[in-house]
């Protein structure tokens, strides 16, 4: 095993472990190894479970989608990270699967359900992907980085539309009201995300436009991500 590939699962794991996240513990086997779990490499880092050739083609196509969108934000998506990807809901179960679309685990792979075989989720993916990257892994293990900034980014990115809000005129509208006071720490935001009827990546989306209005556009984010890399702060909203 490359010595890059054993400290991102040792990343992986350790952020876990601190995070409670035992249960995930199947998805992490299973990126170390995925035939185990009944995967094929497809190429490029990407494990699938078999299925027919058009779905293959529709999620290869969602991929490419994804590290579009990803790339247009940043300037740049070279490496894209390990895929694996459920297309039923056994393979779902056997990689502990908890319902949710897709998770990212660390910089090193995302795990995506049969409800996340779309170019908007895998962006939202790739966009932590990314963002955990540059940030580099102590910064992510610290929370250096607002959980609502990060969720609210992956939004903005990928374009979901589940969670842009719209004005009574039919436009994006945010109104007035601002939640900066939503969850820093990576472990609250999925608690408290996990409760029904809640909106708060749509409010995440929210405070991070007017952030990025105050802090320089694109080019802000990606020097406060190179700046908490080197030691740096998260600059105040």
């Amino acid at each position: 095993m490359k010595a890059s590939h054993l400290f991102g699962v040792i990343g992986v794991v350790c952020a876990l472990c601190l995070g409670g996240a035992v249960s995930a513990f199947p998805a992490v086997t299973a990126y170390l190894c995925p035939s185990c779990y009944g995967l094929s490499h497809l190429g490029r880092g990407l494990y699938v479970e078999d299925t027919s050739r058009a779905q293959k083609d529709l999620l290869l196509a969602a991929v490419s989608t994804a590290e579009e969108k990803v790339g247009s934000f940043y300037g740049a998506f070279h490496h894209r990270p390990t895929l694996l990807v459920c297309f039923t809901d056994n393979c779902d179960r056997r990689l502990g699967g908890r319902g949710a679309r897709a998770m990212t685990y660390g910089a090193a792979f995302v795990y995506i359900s049969p409800r996340g075989l779309n170019g908007t989720i895998l962006a939202h993916e790739f966009a932590h992907i990314e963002l955990n990257r540059r940030i580099g892994f102590w910064a992510m293990l610290t929370n250096a980085v607002p959980a609502w900034f990060n969720e609210g980014l992956a939004v903005l990115i990928s374009g979901d539309e589940r969670y842009l809000p719209r004005s009574k005129s039919g436009g994006e509208g945010c109104g007035g009201k601002r939640f900066f006071d939503l969850p820093a720490n990576t472990r609250e935001w999925r608690r408290q995300a996990g409760k029904p009827g809640g909106s708060m990546y749509a409010e995440a989306f929210c405070d991070v436009s007017l952030w990025i209005r105050r802090h320089g556009g694109k080019e802000g984010v990606r020097a406060t991500l190179s700046d908490i890399r080197n030691g740096g702060v998260f600059p105040t909203p």
